[in-house]
Formats: structure tokens, C-alpha cells, sequence
């Protein structure tokens, strides 16, 4: 129980079991369209609990938002920090991904301020230019999974030494979960919200273990 409340005072824990019930959300609402789940009898009532969850994933959605304002800092220190990375290809990726990070969540945060009615802002036009980001980010982050997936397999074990290799195998499973969400906002892939939905549940899940268990947080 202590523990839970000390992860419950982390505002990365906060986020991400937000996001966690968001895309939730999304999934339950996509599936209550298609059939008829949880003996719900009637288009009235149906209707309405989709109602209930799509504003409840909007809302979470906009407390997130607020959550990581300040965020984009963060990234740009720990892109700095970064840049002392022996590995080239380990300094490359993970500095430009921090990079992309940064830049993402500063529009993330612009994004808010329109959200909010604090100013006017062309929501399209940023959340491309955000998702553009976010997609590169991924991306990045993909690129040092393959790297290290790479390097294992050429060594004595092969790839069963990357397959024990626990923490890059959660943090691959999450970018290639993540990878599904900007790309469809991008309109260069088409999902159901249903997929989305659960590729974003997964992907939450998974950076929820790692907060809460630090040793399968890939290094560096």
C-alpha cells in the first residue's frame, strides 16, 4: 500500500494510468458501437455510456496535457544529459528522441492553452506539427531497440540473450504500440479507434510497469 501511494505521487505515474483509462475508453466506447456488450439492452442506453466515454477519454486527455506542463524542460535536460553517451549510435538516437520529445510536449503544451479558451490556437495545424514530432520521437526510439537487437544477435547467445533481456523487450513492445497512434493521427495509416484504443491501453500498461518497477527501464 505504501508503495502504491508513493507511485500515486509521481506525476509520470499519474499520467500514465490517466492515458491507461483514456485509451480505454476509447476501446470500450469503439466495441459498445459494434456490439452490444455488457447486457446493455437498447440504442438509448448504449448510446449514452459512449457518450459517458468519450468525454471522459476527452477529459483525461486535457488533465494530461496539464500533468506535463513543464515537461518539454525536462526533455531538453535529459537530451543535455545525454549528450555524454560513449555509444554513438546510443547518443545519436537517444538525444534526438529527447530532442523530438521536447518539441512535442512544447506544442503539447500550446495545444492546452488553446484547449483552455487562454488563447486561440489552429488545433489542426499543431497537432500534425505535434504528432510529427511524437512520430519521430518513436521512431528514434525504435531505431536503438534495433540497434541493441542487432548487437545481441551478433554475439554468443544470438537472440536469445536479447529475448531475456527484459527491459528492451518492454521498451520495443511499447514504441511499436506507440508507433500505431501518431501514424493514424497522421492519416498515414487507418485504424478503428477500437485499435488505437487497444494499442494505446498496451502501450500504457507497459510504461506503467516500468515506473513502477525502475529495473526494467531500458539503460541508458
Amino acid at each position: 500500500m505504501e508503495k502504491l501511494l508513493i507511485l500515486i505521487r509521481q506525476t509520470a505515474f499519474r499520467d500514465k494510468l490517466f492515458r491507461l483509462v483514456q485509451y480505454a475508453s476509447r476501446l470500450l466506447a469503439h466495441l459498445l458501437e459494434v456490439k452490444r456488450l455488457g447486457g446493455l439492452d437498447g440504442l438509448r442506453a448504449r448510446q449514452e455510456l459512449i457518450v459517458k466515454l468519450t468525454r471522459l477519454e476527452l477529459h483525461l486527455s486535457t488533465a494530461r496535457k496539464l500533468l506535463r506542463l513543464g515537461n518539454s524542460a525536462d526533455s531538453i535536460y535529459a537530451a543535455l544529459r545525454s549528450l555524454h553517451i560513449k555509444n554513438d549510435v546510443h547518443r545519436f538516437t537517444i538525444t534526438m528522441s529527447r530532442i523530438a520529445s521536447a518539441i512535442f510536449l512544447l506544442i503539447d503544451h500550446w495545444l492546452w492553452v488553446g484547449r483552455v479558451g487562454l488563447a486561440q490556437v489552429d488545433k489542426t495545424k499543431w497537432s500534425s506539427i505535434s504528432n510529427r514530432f511524437w512520430l519521430l520521437s518513436i521512431l528514434l526510439g525504435l531505431t536503438r531497440d534495433a540497434y541493441d537487437i542487432t548487437n545481441y544477435c551478433q554475439a554468443s547467445g544470438g537472440l536469445s540473450r536479447a529475448l531475456r533481456d527484459r527491459p528492451l523487450l518492454l521498451d520495443t513492445a511499447k514504441n511499436i504500440c506507440d508507433l500505431f497512434l501518431p501514424v493514424v493521427s497522421l492519416n498515414y495509416v487507418r485504424l478503428s479507434p477500437g485499435a488505437q484504443g487497444f494499442f494505446g491501453l498496451i502501450s500504457s500498461a507497459l510504461a506503467l510497469a516500468v515506473i513502477a518497477k525502475p529495473s526494467l527501464k531500458l539503460m541508458p
